[in-house]
């Protein structure tokens, strides 16, 4: 891999791991800040659906207590001959926006319980079961006498009310009787609710609620009622307040409201959109894109700041140096510009250059002095230098065959000798200049010379003019460029078997003449013993025969001379033939 894609594959690495660490620091920080912002909000939001309807329950309260303060009630209540409350009617039904009024006496017994049909509009009495409700179950006149204010919630018949009382009192303060006013808590009041808080809200019972979450969920109820007061004075809203996410996109937040005896009334359920939730990830989403942008930005304007600085000066920097070493020309340099790493490690290059240049140089001298002595060598010297390849063939029986190839090189006696040129003999081969009768031996001698690395031979060359000359062949295996090849060394022994050839006819001469002195001592001695015996049968002349026989005496002599010379001479014939095989 190539130092620009390592750099890059680095950049990339590191941008991903920046992306990776603050996409989990967003998730852990950001995100989970977002939630608690946004629990925290819905816990407001919630609560301010308590208070909304905290609020509409008090302005109930008010219309209660202004109806108390009325003179045309007050005069009712203390007695005075009137045909029924007239002041409660139809209109005002739908002036105070309830479903039911109620009077009662300082003894806690109804008077007067007129209720509101809201699909008629029209006022009439109140039902049986709603009475005997209200003055059974929940004794709420009697409840409501013992206070001087009452305001809540009241389950009647099963249908959830927001009920206010308020004491009646004459001019003097004496206590006449309550009244109470009733609504009740439908889809009219959610609506209204809704409206208010501008979040969908659905009414719920306990057991409603059990059913569709989990049962702990409905556990969320206290002990006091929704409203506290004390004397005329609102101390307080009592309602828990529980949150779940059911979707990504909501959450729900329940709102536990108890009646006026503490206990389990109606549950407000509040769907508020998860808008921070989802505008935290929208921002991390747009936040990890800006920093994948940028990151990737960077990363480019890094790695083209790398291209321009660096990379394309090592590029340039290693083409170069490849370049120098496929051509071997270490007189080359690399450039040096800058003053810098790069600029160092050229530097230290070119160094290195100048010596393997002067290395080179060197070598180069001692190389063509070596070839000035090996061509001197291998010209100077009288014999014959051949140089050829040895190969192998398929005979087409599957076995190698060895062949002696073309010739490599050849020295000048070999071209002054045989009469080729240089450039005839590096297309020949050596049985192209070996007479017929020498071919049939050549690949016995091959397997000899393979076997051995070296071999000795007589043979006999055959010039371009066609002159045959026997030459004596030195020959040895070596290795040329990881090939094998085989030098050859012949000598013209032409003058040699001339010598050869005279020492032969001299040896033939001399032992004929040996055979002829041996005969001529053979004749000699045999006439000179008839003069002897002549001389000694005629003795008259005694100084004669002396002189007769002292001079067979002397050639007597000559010829033991001539015996022992024999001797010797036949020593030296043995000694020839033993050591220069003379026959």
């Amino acid at each position: 891999m190539k130092i620009t894609s390592k750099a890059t594959l680095m950049v990339v690495c590191v941008v991903v791991a920046l992306v990776i660490v603050i996409f989990a620091a967003s998730e852990l920080f950001v995100k989970e800040g977002f939630n608690a912002v946004e629990d925290t909000k819905a816990m407001q939001d919630t609560d301010k659906v308590a208070y909304i309807l905290a609020s509409d329950m008090n302005m109930l309260h008010s219309i209660t207590r202004e109806w108390a303060h009325r003179t045309d009630l007050v005069t009712y209540m203390a007695g005075a001959p009137v045909d029924g409350p007239p002041f409660i009617n139809d209109a005002a039904f739908g002036q105070v926006g309830v479903n039911f009024i109620v009077l009662t006496t300082s003894a806690g017994s109804i008077i007067e319980g007129r209720s509101f049909d809201t699909a008629k509009q029209t006022a009439g009495p109140m039902s049986v079961a709603l009475r005997s409700h209200l003055d059974s179950v929940y004794s709420f006149p009697h409840f409501a006498i013992t206070d001087e204010q009452v305001l809540g919630i009241l389950m009647l018949s099963g249908t959830p009310y927001m009920v206010s009382s308020q004491q009646v009192l004459s001019d003097d303060g004496k206590l006449l009787g309550t009244i109470s006013m009733g609504r009740v808590f439908d889809g009219q009041e959610v609506a209204r609710l809704e409206s208010l808080s501008l979040f969908p809200i659905t009414i719920l019972t306990y057991q409603e609620l059990a059913a569709i979450a989990s049962p702990e969920l409905a556990t969320g109820y206290g002990e006091m009622p929704f409203l506290n007061w004390h004397g005329n004075e609102l101390l307080g809203v009592n309602s828990p307040v529980v949150l779940t996410a059911p979707t990504r996109e909501t959450m729900e937040g329940y709102v536990f409201v108890n009646d006026l005896y503490g206990d389990p009334a109606v549950i407000l359920k509040v769907e508020m959109p998860r808008d921070i939730s989802l505008q935290g990830e929208k921002t991390t989403t747009y936040f990890m894109g800006w920093i994948i942008i940028t990151g990737l930005v960077f990363g480019v304007i890094l790695l083209g700041l790398l291209h321009i600085f660096v990379f394309s000066r090592l590029s340039t920097f290693s083409w170069r140096m490849e370049e120098i070493g496929d051509e071997r020309d270490f007189s080359a340099r690399v450039p040096e510009d800058g003053d810098d790493e790069i600029t160092s490690l050229s530097r230290a290059c070119n160094t290195m250059l100048r010596e393997l240049e002067t290395s080179q140089n060197q070598l180069k001298g001692r190389l063509t002095e070596t070839e000035e002595r090996y061509r001197l060598f291998f010209n100077s010297g009288k014999d014959i230098v051949l140089a050829n390849r040895l190969g192998s063939e398929d005979d087409g029986k599957g076995k190698a065959n060895a062949f002696l190839g073309t010739f490599i090189e050849v020295n000048d006696a070999a071209i002054s000798s045989l009469g080729y040129s240089r450039e005839e003999f590096l297309t020949m081969r050596p049985s192209e200049i070996m007479v017929p009768t020498e071919k049939s031996s050549m690949a016995e001698r091959i397997s000899r010379l393979q076997a051995a690395g070296a071999l000795l031979y007589v043979t006999e060359l055959v010039a371009a003019d066609g002159t045959k000359t026997p030459y004596e062949v030195s020959a040895h295996i070596f290795q040329n460029e990881g090939e094998p090849a085989v030098l050859s060394i012949a000598r013209d022994i032409t003058e040699r078997r001339s010598i050869e050839r005279l020492k032969g006819e001299a040896f033939a001469q001399i032992e004929q003449n040996m055979v002829q002195f041996a005969i001529l001592n053979d004749h000699l001695r045999n006439p000179l013993q008839a003069i002897v015996g002549l001389a000694l049968l005629n003795i008259e002349d005694e100084e004669v025969v002396n002189k007769i026989l002292s001079q067979a005496d002397l050639i007597d002599s000559y010829v033991d001379q001539l015996d022992r010379g024999w001797i010797e001479s036949e020593q030296i014939r043995d000694w020839l033939r033993k050591y220069y095989e003379f026959k």
